[in-house]
């Protein structure tokens, strides 16, 4: 396991994914990454302030967004939306990683 500068230590983060179904993507933030096996996942906090993994693949969010793609500040999420016509359309979110005070 890599750990990069600013990323939380392994032991922080759960890895349980259901409890993040709990909130609405806008609750969630993002404050850092983690690399396992070559793979990057974010660093996902709940309105809970518990931590958790979100690798690209995993669902997220009350919404059950995606997690597409993974960055060094931002975590990229696709989930379905039906308008008020009734017609679904992909939705694309970002999650910026939060900025902590030095």
């Amino acid at each position: 396991m890599r750990r990069k500068q600013g990323c939380l230590s392994a032991s922080v983060v759960k890895h349980q994914q259901v409890h993040l179904i709990d909130y609405a993507i806008k609750e969630l933030t993002m404050h850092g990454t983690l690399t396992v096996d070559a793979q990057r996942a974010a660093i996902l906090e709940a309105p809970n302030h518990l931590f958790y993994r979100a690798n690209v693949g995993n669902y997220v969010g009350k919404e059950q967004a995606k997690v597409m793609s993974v960055s060094d500040n931002t975590v990229r999420l696709s989930f379905l939306k039906q308008n008020r016509q009734g017609c679904v359309a992909e939705k694309i979110v970002t999650i910026k990683l939060v900025s902590h005070p030095s």
